[in-house]
């Protein structure tokens, strides 16, 4: 997902630091599409977007939130609503996609990564040789899954579904360590280890969690800081995947793979059209299938942005998030509702940016509906 300067200056640095964006981004990406996020599948009910491009991707996030699995954003790599259930994303609420998973900042150059045949091959500036201490990448990112903004004091998520502002899903904090390589100019390759924190669930299945290691989504990434880039358009985006069998949540699903597309184009100096997109796969052993037929092995997030830089230090963002997901044995494709994200980028100094959220659920007019979130990503090296 991606790493942030602590300023950024035009259009340019926005599309970095906003996708799932800056120099930090596209070292640890946030994901692409948003993001980002990814998101959990656990069958809850709601969740964020701009960031979870993120959860894989520190720094590095398009203006939004994350977390939707039947109830979560779109941005974040949860797509469910806390880190509590397994990833099954079984549709078994209406909730929002995952997220914006911005993959990285785009690199200066304006063509695909590597030499062309007939140019020169004098060292430029970015390709200059760089100590290999200087290449590591360590940050961190916190993902919050907050209340409806109506109750901010509740301890729970609301209910996108009945539009109530307490749901079933406690509020989650997802705490991301990104270690890292950046191999190249345009390539940085991480380890994203997860750990999740989380009330008990209204209901009591879920128990409540300190800070345990999220077998789910916790695994490896490898973002790239441009895969094109033509006057004022950038593409860009990120590869994650996370084996099975790493712990219990985990022993009958195999890899988990996903993918983090960015497109961006820079409308004005101070505009940004962006579209963020995710495709998931899931690989469920025969044992999972049996158990529990609507799991889902293919899933994809669309989130349309426009993106306004108001100064150095602080971008706004308004998305529209889709997702859709494909049904293992039945092969139906079921669309999850979609909802809106205004969401920000405060760029508080050289190592620390914040992504503040809301998410808008247009199904449910009951601003109870309405819910609170924001990411913290560190740049430590």
């Amino acid at each position: 997902m991606g790493l942030l300067k602590s300023r950024f200056s035009g259009l340019a640095l926005i599309v970095s630091i906003l996708t799932l964006g800056s120099s930090f981004a596209a070292d640890f990406g946030t994901s692409s599409g948003g993001g980002a996020g990814d998101s959990k599948a656990s069958g809850q009910t709601n969740k964020i977007q701009i960031k979870r491009n993120a959860a894989a991707q520190p720094p590095t996030k398009k203006l939004g939130k994350r977390k939707s699995a039947p109830a979560k954003n779109l941005n974040s790599e949860n797509t469910g609503s806390s880190s509590q259930a397994n990833p099954d994303e079984t549709p078994t609420s209406l909730s929002p996609a995952n997220s914006s998973y911005s993959s990285g900042s785009p690199s200066s150059t304006s063509t695909l990564p590597g030499l062309t045949a007939g140019t020169s091959t004098s060292v430029s500036p970015e390709n200059k040789k760089v100590p290999a201490l200087e290449r590591l990448r360590v940050g961190l990112l916190f993902e919050f899954y907050g209340p409806s903004v109506t109750d901010p004091f509740s301890g729970y998520q609301p209910d996108t579904t009945s539009g109530y502002s307490q749901g079933n899903d406690a509020q989650d904090l997802d705490t991301t360590f990104i270690i890292g390589y950046r191999a190249s100019s345009n390539i940085t390759l991480t380890l994203n280890p997860m750990f999740s924190t989380h009330g008990q669930s209204a209901d009591g299945t879920a128990k409540a969690g300190g800070f345990r290691f999220n077998e789910n989504y916790s695994g490896a990434r490898i973002t790239f800081g441009k895969f094109l880039k033509v006057g004022k358009f950038t593409w860009n985006g990120d590869l994650r995947v996370s084996p099975g069998g790493m712990g219990q949540a985990t022993k009958e699903r195999g890899v988990y793979f996903r993918n983090g597309e960015n497109f961006m184009y820079s409308l004005t100096p101070r505009v940004n059209l962006a579209m963020y997109n995710t495709y998931r796969y899931y690989n469920w052993s025969a044992a999972a299938l049996a158990a529990k037929s609507t799991l889902v092995d293919h899933r994809f997030t669309l989130s349309p942005a426009i993106e306004y830089q108001f100064s150095d230090w602080a971008i706004g963002s308004f998305s529209f998030n889709m997702d859709l997901r494909h049904q293992q044995i039945s092969g139906d494709l079921l669309h999850q509702p979609s909802y809106f994200e205004l969401g920000g980028l405060i760029d508080i100094s050289k190592r620390f940016n914040l992504n503040p959220y809301i998410d808008i659920y247009p199904q449910r007019a009951n601003v109870e509906a309405w819910q609170f979130g924001a990411n913290l990503a560190v740049n430590i090296l």
